[in-house]
């Protein structure tokens, strides 16, 4: 519930944007003060998650750019989606099995709670 409500709120109180100061990210459903104290900067290359492990968080991309990511045998990495400011990564810690389905690897340098 807190995910979709998160969503409602993020749309219709803050322009589908991440709040960027303290006490706004804090009054959010399932944020809360240790969450909103817990910005991550993540540099260009670095992956947030890694296909086959566990998942057991999401993100909200303050800033910058995350790519989805599946492997292809003979061709490498193919990005299926990218994730912008403003928006939530990570839906596979609320679905069973718990598990990365993806890689998710920063664009740019970004910023995450």
């Amino acid at each position: 519930m807190a995910i979709s409500e998160l969503s409602r709120i993020l749309v219709e109180q803050h322009g589908g944007e991440v709040p960027q100061n303290f006490e706004a990210l804090e009054a959010l459903p399932g944020v809360g003060h240790k969450t909103a104290a817990t910005n991550k900067k993540y540099q260009a290359g670095t992956f947030l998650a890694r296909e086959g492990q566990t998942a057991d968080q999401f993100f909200l991309v303050r800033s910058g750019s995350i790519a989805i990511e599946v492997h292809h045998q003979t061709q490498g990495p193919k990005i299926l989606q990218t994730v912008n400011s403003g928006e939530v990564l990570g839906w596979s810690w609320i679905v069973p099995p718990y598990i990365w389905s993806f890689d998710a690897r920063a664009q740019s340098d970004s910023h995450t709670l």
